[in-house]
């Protein structure tokens, strides 16, 4: 218990991942004089390698891109304003239906 206040403490066991690419080459074939270093890190307690955090988060990455598009192609952004704010919400669950049946199929 923590300090009487009859909290039970939890610990976890957690750790950093670290990513770094470093380029020498930019993406139009042009040696760079000095290295662009890329640097991306997480805190995780998953029980997986170091190098399955990375894959995980790079999928992430194209599951965001994904809900880009479809929102854009839905025309999701514009949503009706604060001034219809009923109307957004009877509109806003048909938006993630159909989002849902596209993205999952």
């Amino acid at each position: 218990m923590l300090s009487g206040l009859g909290v039970p403490l939890l610990f976890l066991s957690v750790r950093r991942v670290m990513h770094v690419v470093e380029r020498t080459i930019d993406k139009k074939g042009q040696i760079l004089l000095t290295p662009e270093i890329e640097l991306e890190g997480w805190w995780t307690s998953l029980p997986v390698s170091d190098k399955k955090i990375v894959q995980l988060y790079a999928d992430h990455g194209t599951s965001e891109q994904f809900h880009s598009e479809f929102k854009t192609d839905l025309d999701g952004e514009r949503l009706p304003s604060k001034l219809t704010f009923g109307r957004g919400c009877r509109s806003l669950p048909a938006f993630e239906y159909v989002y849902r049946q596209l993205a999952y199929g």
